[in-house]
């Protein structure tokens, strides 16, 4: 039977019994909280209180017990308390089971006091600044601690956050942990896409990795450090700061908070932000560290490392100093007299040190710990960059170890700590750099070669500090590797003269030129293009236009770089500037060293192409570009069918929008109802919840018919008011009648159909005389010139506008909205029992918002 509670009913579990708590708020009720995958439950045993997790049917799966084991592991972790858990099985709690079938494999945890993000974005909660820090300042620390280790949510989101910060409490609390990534963790069957309003547009096919948490991290960093200003709370969607589909869109919201982080925490809070934002894959998001050292305040406190950051049984000498311990002295120049030996230091100098020999698995990965009251200065930023960096060096993970130590040498040039320079560790995140002479040749180096390099970087160094007004002269090449020409051209750029070498292979072997003395090599390219081809956009991100590709073995003058180094301005052999990835060259340079290039002020976005294909979210839907245009509606006097209501024939201008490949199915509007979307308020308009409210709805109207309710077949038996509110669960809207006949028709690609796709009926549609009287699977039949489904027939659909019938005569030219009021909404497209008149693309129809029909479902637009 369903487990549904009364206040006080008893739970006996491994010896100990449970009451179910009363709702503070709800006298008689139970107190329980429903999420998308699981109902929680506050139980008590005296002045213990615990949660019951009771999973909904499709997530109560007996892998939840294995799992238990295995989260055990990280319940030590701050902010993964819920990790201590106990799964009620059949070989534990039989007894229990027997007569509460619903519980098998619900979960029991610690219960955590305090309201969830979501709660305080919904209820429009106002923090102070010091709260807005604290919460966010709790959440960087847990998110960094993680990612240092390699663990991470995977699904973070405002309900997933829980504030005991806020509620008398310390610190912040993370829940809905089934989908937790660590390395020693099994792969869940159903992947993680993300929750609306925090999903990166990279994970739509699914999310489970080390780095998981950055944009997600970013966004709810930003939310709560932002969410001290007025203007950011009155910003605000919902249970989310940004309305779902906004993520990493030019939207209004994201203007508001990222000015306000700018205004309230500076620029580089800001700057964090906009690197996430604008990133293509979540490896270019800033990592958590980043976040953590950026906000004010004082360092992490505690008296040992975190588990996350030392290994176990760490020796002494292996581990980095106590707040009581001097650090390592640097090695000291011939010409520097040694430093006085502090009295308080421990152990013998970084000369004599094991800590120098120790194997870089055994490297130090901790940093000092300090006393809350103790501002994190300078000297402990570095040193924090510096371990971290290292630590992902060791592990690997070169990208973001590049990151941290260009941050290190950016800061401080020559940084080292005991005995490790950061440049040298940088130097080994980089790719080498291609050799102008061919693999295996066997030549030797001049022995002139040391000394003309020397004697070439004494000059550039006089130079660098004389100042110079004009480019260097460079000698000609004293030799040239066979196969191979030379040629020079010398480029002012933002660093020391930069001297570009393109190397042409040639059938003719060049002759042997003998050095002399006044010969100096020419210096190899700043960069060589190492993949198939590159491409040059104007700006540092694919949201910049693309300017032009350069082939494998291009050598480029490096001009500048992005903040996150991801980036590189160069300038090309046939003298055009632009930004190519890093990742694409093999570069010669120290990238920390070059100045941060500007780039445009607004990015030409990358223009979708006509049928261009993307996922909504995680719902499932696949959208399809519409570019924008001018388009015709309505049918012509001198068509063999017209109806009034479809005269006059128009154009319309529309802006680009993109629409659901296919009608929305029976499985995914049953992500819907899983979340919560009959209770959520949210999600409904004024009148649409009143009427489902008066009228008890929670389900569409032929939900329990399984003739119509196969997961493929098109949902059907919703209300206008359900379409709607489904469209902005899922992060988009319906569409409007003029973009649902544009893309009907095919849009700039439209060949005239009479129906969507063709101008043979049955091709492209179920109707009356092919569908034996049910709905179809989508996709049974041929798309339309876009690739869109089912827009003839099947079932007829849900758009925007009210229906006027002499709309057409009046309708404006640019984006029409449709009539501001009238007693039907506009259907369009037909359905599996018309006739082929009526499943035509130009054909209208109309119906009272409530009507809840077997052959009427939707699509969704954004």
């Amino acid at each position: 039977m369903a487990f549904q509670p009364t206040v006080n009913a008893e739970l006996r579990i491994d010896g100990v019994t449970y009451h179910v708590c009363e709702h503070p708020l709800a006298p008689g009720i139970p107190y329980g909280q429903e999420g998308r995958q699981a109902v929680v439950y506050q139980l008590a045993a005296g002045r213990e209180r615990r949660a019951l997790k009771v999973f909904k049917s499709r997530f109560r799966v007996p892998g939840l017990a294995f799992l238990a084991e295995q989260l055990a592991h990280y319940a030590a972790l701050p902010g993964l308390s819920v990790c201590s858990r106990t799964v009620l099985t059949p070989q534990r709690h039989p007894d229990l089971l027997r007569g509460n079938s619903d519980l098998i494999f619900a979960v029991l945890m610690p219960w955590i006091q305090g309201p969830t993000w979501a709660q305080v974005l919904l209820e429009k909660r106002p923090l102070t600044p010091e709260q807005s820090l604290r919460v966010a300042r709790g959440l960087a620390e847990v998110l960094a601690t993680l990612e240092q280790r390699s663990v991470a949510h995977n699904d973070l989101s405002g309900p997933n956050v829980l504030l005991p910060e806020l509620a008398g409490g310390q610190g912040v609390a993370l829940v809905d942990v089934e989908q937790l990534f660590a390395p020693e963790l099994r792969q869940p069957e159903a992947l993680p896409q993300g929750s609306p309003g925090y999903a990166h547009h990279s994970v739509a096919g699914g999310l489970w990795a080390a780095n998981g948490d950055r944009f997600a991290g970013a966004v709810l960093l930003a939310e709560m450090l932002g969410w001290c200003d007025e203007r950011v709370r009155a910003a605000a969607w919902g249970e989310s700061y940004l309305q779902p589909g906004e993520e990493q869109s030019e939207c209004q919201r994201y203007a508001v908070l990222r000015g306000r982080l700018h205004t309230t925490w500076g620029q580089g809070v800001a700057d964090l932000l906009e690197r996430a934002w604008r990133a293509t894959l979540l490896s270019e998001c800033p990592t958590l560290s980043e976040w953590l050292l950026e906000l004010p305040g004082p360092a992490p406190t505690g008296g040992r490392p975190s588990p996350a950051l030392a290994p176990e049984a760490q020796p002494v000498a292996a581990r980095g100093p106590t707040a009581g311990e001097a650090r390592q002295p640097r090695p000291l120049k011939p010409e520097e007299e040694p430093p006085t030996e502090p009295p308080s230091r421990k152990g013998p100098p970084a000369s004599e040190s094991r800590l120098a020999a120790l194997p870089p698995e055994q490297a130090p990965r901790s940093y000092p710990s300090r006393p809350a009251s103790l501002q994190i200065g300078p000297e402990e930023v570095l040193l924090r960059l510096f371990d971290q960096g290292l630590a992902a060096l060791q592990a690997g993970r070169l990208a973001e170890a590049a990151e941290l130590l260009s941050e290190v040498e950016r800061r401080q040039p020559g940084f080292e700590q005991a005995g490790r320079k950061a440049a040298d560790l940088l130097a080994q995140c980089r790719p080498r750099p291609v050799s102008p002479e061919p693999k295996g040749a066997g030549h030797k180096l001049p022995a002139w070669l040391p000394v003309a390099g020397a004697v070439a970087a004494l000059v550039l160094i006089i130079v660098a500090l004389r100042g110079c007004p004009g480019p260097i002269p460079t000698p000609a090449p004293a030799a040239t590797a066979p196969g191979a020409a030379m040629t020079h051209t010398q480029v002012a750029g933002t660093h020391t003269a930069a001297v570009m070498v393109a190397i042409t292979p040639s059938d003719t072997p060049s002759p042997t030129v003998t050095p002399t003395s006044t010969a100096t090599p020419a210096p190899a390219p700043d960069a060589v293009v190492q993949a198939t081809s590159a491409e040059m956009r104007e700006g540092p991100s694919s949201v910049y236009a693309l300017v032009k590709s350069y082939e494998r073995g291009t050598a480029l003058v490096v001009l500048g770089r992005s903040p996150g180094q991801q980036w590189l301005k160069v300038q090309a052999p046939d003298g055009v500037v632009g930004w190519i990835r890093a990742e694409y060259l093999t570069v010669n340079l120290t990238l920390a060293d070059l100045e941060v290039g500007s780039a445009p002020a607004s990015p030409t976005p990358k223009a979708p192409q006509a049928g261009a294909t993307r996922p909504l979210g995680s719902t499932g839907i696949t959208l399809v570009y519409v570019p924008a245009g001018t388009y015709w509606m309505g049918t012509a006097d001198s068509d063999p069918v017209v109806y009034s209501d479809e005269k006059p024939r128009h154009q319309v201008e529309l802006n680009g929008f993109w629409i659901g490949q296919a009608e929305v199915t029976n499985a995914q509007y049953r992500q819907f109802l899983d979340a919560g979307g009959y209770s959520t308020r949210s999600y409904w308009s004024d009148a649409g919840w009143s009427w489902k409210t008066s009228d008890g709805v929670t389900q569409p109207e032929y939900w329990g018919y399984s003739k119509w309710n196969g997961a493929d077949q098109p949902v059907v038996g919703v209300s206008w008011y359900e379409a709607k509110a489904y469209a902005k669960w899922a992060g988009g809207r319906l569409p409007t009648e003029a973009e649902w006949e544009a893309a009907a028709r095919g849009g700039p690609l439209s060949k005239g159909y009479t129906y969507a796709g063709s101008n043979e009926v049955g091709s492209v549609a179920w109707y009356h005389e092919n569908s034996r009287g049910v709905t179809h699977a989508v996709k049974g039949k041929a798309p339309n010139e876009l690739g869109l489904y089912d827009m003839s027939g099947n079932v007829w659909e849900w758009v925007a506008d009210w229906y006027g019938e002499s709309y057409y005569a009046s309708s404006p030219r640019k984006n029409p909205p449709g009539p501001t009021s009238g007693s039907d909404r506009v259907v369009r497209g037909g359905s599996w029992d018309d006739r082929p008149t009526l499943v035509r693309r130009a054909y209208r129809g109309g119906s009272v918002p409530v009507d809840r029909n077997i052959i009427v479902g939707f699509r969704v637009a954004q």
